[in-house]
């Protein structure tokens, strides 16, 4: 399938707090595509895909959401970052329910706010979800390089994987299923923590060691740093802001990818010479540059062709992994029909 629209619909959202541009992006089309969403499945790699608990993959009903909590305090140990808060979200009934933390998109523009919807339907759906707001900067990043503000924002979402895990029991969570769910920059931030794991900061009050993650649904995820705002120094923040670095030791991540209609929906991975060999490609400043070259006449790679590119990544390195098209939606928003794909998607991850 080719894409629907060219070049990037909405550039993507990444931390904005601590660089100097960042755009809000395009909105859903009017109206749904005539067909139904397209969808890419390649072969599983031989591992065993992840299980819920019996008991909280048959819930008897779907139950109603209830904003469980909200502001609550999740990290406030590094001196670097202001403190940071969340909201809780859980279904009505008495699980125990996966749990999901949810990262939102272009951080120092949006906040655990953006994500209420998404938190209150996956909820509905029989998740208990925790959606933090991530990487709000602060005096405290003044004067450090731009790698040290990565880091520190980073570390502070693991801090929230890792208060989830700790209190996921108290709303009625089981700690032993933790999806990861980000929307754009969310996408990167959640991948980082799946196969980089990075260690919350001293002090976190989850706890300072790296969080077991059993599966990441993304949302158009800027896996080489393509948009303009990053301008020079990529090679640092490929680092430390995308997963490459842990995808060879972290096979077992499965990764539900979605791509929407308004961004250029399934498409293939962008040609270039020679072909790139994703099951030994491994170095995210080599792929980006041949990427892009890839564009019309040199240009950039868009939205749609860089979900192409990493799905076919996953792939190569043995994890389980779709890439699906979200109808009717746009970078920042999913329209009516494009809410069953992404409840769809989260049920997958979750193994039910």
């Amino acid at each position: 399938m080719q894409a629907r629209s060219g070049g990037r619909t909405a550039a993507i959202l990444l931390l904005a707090a601590l660089l100097p541009a960042a755009c809000t992006g395009g909105t859903a089309p009017s109206a749904a595509p005539s067909t139904p969403p397209a969808s890419v499945a390649l072969t599983e790699a031989p591992m065993a895909s992840p299980t819920p608990p019996a008991a909280a993959a048959t819930p008897t009903a779907i139950p109603t959401w209830v904003a469980a909590a909200t502001d609550v305090v999740y990290e406030s140990a590094d001196p670097r970052l202001p403190e940071a808060m969340l909201d809780v979200y859980a279904p009505t009934g008495a699980g125990p329910w996966p749990v999901a933390v949810m990262f939102h998109g272009g951080p120092g523009v949006l906040d655990k706010g953006f994500m209420g919807i998404w938190a209150r339907k996956a909820a509905a759906e029989g998740f208990v979800v925790f959606v933090p707001t991530w990487g709000v900067g602060g005096a405290g990043t003044v004067g450090l390089s731009r790698s040290e503000q990565l880091d520190a924002v980073q570390r502070q979402a693991a801090c929230a994987v890792a208060f989830a895990h700790a209190r996921a029991a108290d709303y009625g969570g089981d700690p032993s299923t933790m999806v990861m769910v980000g929307h754009s920059a969310g996408a990167n931030v959640s991948s980082v923590i799946a196969f980089n794991r990075p260690a919350p900061p001293e002090g976190c009050p989850g706890g300072e060691g790296p969080v077991p993650v059993t599966s990441i649904v993304t949302f158009e995820g800027d896996w080489l740093l393509m948009d303009a705002m990053w301008g020079e120094n990529e090679a640092d923040a490929l680092a430390v802001a995308t997963p490459w670095a842990g995808l060879d030791a972290h096979p077992d991540v499965p990764v539900v990818m979605l791509i929407t209609f308004g961004s250029g929906g399934v498409v293939e991975p962008p040609l270039v010479d020679p072909p790139i060999d994703w099951r030994t490609a491994h170095d995210p400043v080599a792929i980006r540059s041949r990427m892009l070259t890839a564009g019309p006449d040199g240009g950039r790679i868009d939205v749609a062709q860089e979900q192409a590119m990493f799905h076919a990544a996953l792939a190569a390195k043995g994890n389980r992994t779709s890439l699906t098209e979200v109808p009717g939606s746009g970078h920042m928003s999913i329209g009516p029909d494009g809410w069953p794909v992404f409840l769809a998607a989260l049920r997958e991850a979750a193994g039910s």
